[in-house]
């Protein structure tokens, strides 16, 4: 392909050199006028012709380029961006060329479609906006700035807050939350039942009707979930009581302490309690360990 073209701007350069009259010799000698050449044939070649693109934005050519309007629905406007596009408005009019240079992220179709639906839906505020043009300054150029800033920080804390909404629905059902358990009501092999019979509900559900288990696969399943569950939740048990025994006993040896203390007097003096939680009584020590 590049000896095609170099080959036909070699005959296009020559055609153009001997673009004038020329002379030729006769069959005597003697010089005459070669009359082809008085008359030129402007022959058109593709070649000259260059595809200029004049969108500030450089676009591939596709199946799509030349649809007049756009394949999906672009996204809404905000009233902050609606406010923006009125104050551009006024300085640039109608001209969504211009208008686009404000307005990175939509197309001059979009801009376009914003302004006829403002005609039809608002057209007090349109006519206001219009009736009043201002010119194109730097201080218009940076409110814009500061306006799309705010716009695209608003649209990341709206993506952070899908995705934590997304987080918060998938979020591990194992954690531990905090309620008034009381050992002596507790049933812990009737809520480790429970616990199994809506997990495998919830098995069902996602599995389908198509690929539900047999009876006595479910059983085997239950009672392995069942021994699991009693066991982690044994062990928990087991913390808990522990706590609240620790919890018990400390006000029971705080009871029995402040019931020994009513009995002194004022003028009992000063001393330290040592408090032994195998202890069963309380006894008072003076001399050395007093203060």
């Amino acid at each position: 392909m590049k000896k095609i073209d170099v080959e036909n701007k070699q005959k296009r350069s020559e055609k153009l050199a001997f673009a004038a009259p020329q002379v030729k010799i006769a069959a005597d000698g003697s010089l005459i006028l070669d009359e082809s050449s008085l008359t030129i044939t402007n022959e058109n070649d593709s070649s000259v012709w260059e595809t200029v693109e004049e969108d500030r934005s450089n676009k591939k050519l596709n199946s799509m380029s030349f649809r007049k309007r756009p394949f999906c629905r672009g996204n809404p406007w905000s009233e902050l961006e609606t406010d923006l596009f009125y104050d551009i408005l006024r300085a640039t009019g109608p001209d969504f060329g211009l208008m686009h240079e404000f307005f990175p992220s939509r197309t001059r179709v979009e801009l376009k479609a914003k302004y006829n639906r403002e005609e039809r839906f608002n057209w007090t505020r349109l006519n206001q906006a219009m009736a009043v043009p201002t010119l194109l300054s730097d201080a218009l150029y940076s409110h814009a700035n500061e306006i799309i800033d705010r716009i695209k920080e608003k649209e990341i804390k709206k993506k952070d807050l899908k995705l934590l909404k997304k987080n918060s629905a998938f979020s591990d059902t194992s954690e531990v939350v905090a309620v008034d358990w009381n050992e002596e009501e507790a049933d812990l092999e009737a809520e480790a039942e429970e616990a199994i019979l809506r997990l495998l509900e919830d098995e069902e559900q996602l599995s389908g009707s198509s690929e539900k288990k047999s009876r006595k696969q479910k059983i085997v399943a239950q009672k392995k979930m069942k021994d699991a569950l009693l066991d982690e939740v044994a062990e928990e048990a087991v913390l808990v009581l522990r706590g609240k025994k620790y919890e018990r006993r400390k006000d029971e040896l705080k009871k029995i302490c402040e019931t020994a203390l009513c009995k002194l007097g004022e003028d009992f003096p000063k001393f330290g309690i040592l408090i032994d939680e195998n202890a069963d009584g309380v006894t008072i020590e003076t001399g050395a360990s007093s203060e």
